[in-house]
């Protein structure tokens, strides 16, 4: 009898420790899933500016200082151009003229620097992004017609850096 009474007092000795164990190794996982990046990154430089890219999107460079960034599935695209500001024009002027061009909303300045505003393409709701620094300026469109990509679009914009001129 002392024998069952042993192997109780251990059972029920155990079983809290298990169960705090297991508590313990949930927590640790679901702290350890939110610390994790959603997806890897890779800086790029480019001539005038620099960008950290989601790993696996596809960068095109084209003529004129244009790139195009896509994600693997190819369902949303992230449009910049970065060129000189033209002479004796000011940044202001020339972000009018791209609010203009694309009838966008008014520009709203980002707490984190740069001017955002809204147009409608083709019937798709797109964003644009507009940074400058004393010589230079950056236009990012993004168009994610299905909206799955918005952490990632984001981030694009809060890591972009114009390249400061030797």
């Amino acid at each position: 009898m002392s024998r069952c009474r042993s192997t109780a007092l251990s059972e029920k000795a155990v079983r809290p420790a298990s169960r705090r164990t297991y508590v313990f190794v949930w927590v640790g996982l679901l702290v350890l899933l939110l610390l994790l990046p959603a997806a890897p990154l890779r800086a790029e430089d480019f001539r005038r500016f620099s960008v950290l890219v989601p790993d696996g999107w596809e960068v095109t460079e084209r003529p004129e200082e244009m790139f195009i960034f896509r994600p693997p599935a190819g369902d949303a695209a992230a449009v910049i151009i970065c060129a000189p500001l033209p002479d004796r024009r000011p940044a202001a002027d020339v972000l009018e003229a791209f609010v203009r061009y694309f009838s966008g909303s008014e520009p709203q300045q980002r707490e984190r620097g740069g001017q955002t505003f809204d147009f409608v393409r083709n019937g798709q709701k797109n964003s644009a992004f507009f940074l400058h620094d004393a010589r230079s300026y950056l236009l990012l469109t993004v168009s994610d017609p299905h909206e799955r990509y918005p952490e990632c679009l984001t981030m694009l914009m809060d890591s972009l850096a114009l390249r400061k001129d030797d």
